[in-house]
């Protein structure tokens, strides 16, 4: 089973004009790719090199998929495809790439992912509980907006 910590973290929530604390998980350390690859190569028997080359073709194929308007799946991670926020207009007709204001990249995990979810046992330690913001989305430069 897998263990996370949740400590307290003060958040305004703008529409409903509240504030108060909610539990987020802590976040203990980001891992970065060449600390990815030494695990997966340790755990595989696939020396660093060769993982490091195939991780390369990997992240170059997904980008490039990504990039030219495909979702692309991860197995056993999930599949991400590149959305977009556009002002509203009233007419089909008058719908433009000039309406684009943000550009994102949505991701929905695997429903394998998400079962792995319910073996984590959440603690908290009164004593370490952060009292941080948590920041808000800022509002659209258009009220209209969708």
């Amino acid at each position: 089973m897998s263990k996370m910590k949740v400590n307290a973290a003060f958040q305004k929530v703008a529409i409903l004009k509240k504030e108060g604390y909610v539990s987020r998980a802590v976040t203990y350390s980001k891992i970065d790719g060449e600390d990815v690859l030494e695990y997966a190569a340790q755990n595989s028997g696939i020396n660093q090199a060769q993982l490091s080359a195939a991780m390369y073709a990997i992240r170059q194929s997904f980008i490039n998929f990504l990039m030219n308007g495909h979702s692309v799946e991860l197995p056993g991670v999930g599949i991400f495809r590149v959305g977009v926020n556009a002002k509203m207009v009233d007419e089909a007709a008058k719908v433009s790439v000039d309406q684009i204001y943000r550009r994102k990249i949505h991701f929905l995990p695997s429903i394998a992912l998400k079962d792995k979810l319910i073996r984590i046992s959440f603690s908290t330690d009164p004593l370490e509980t952060a009292t941080e913001e948590i920041p808000t989305e800022p509002e659209p430069e258009n009220p209209d907006v969708v």
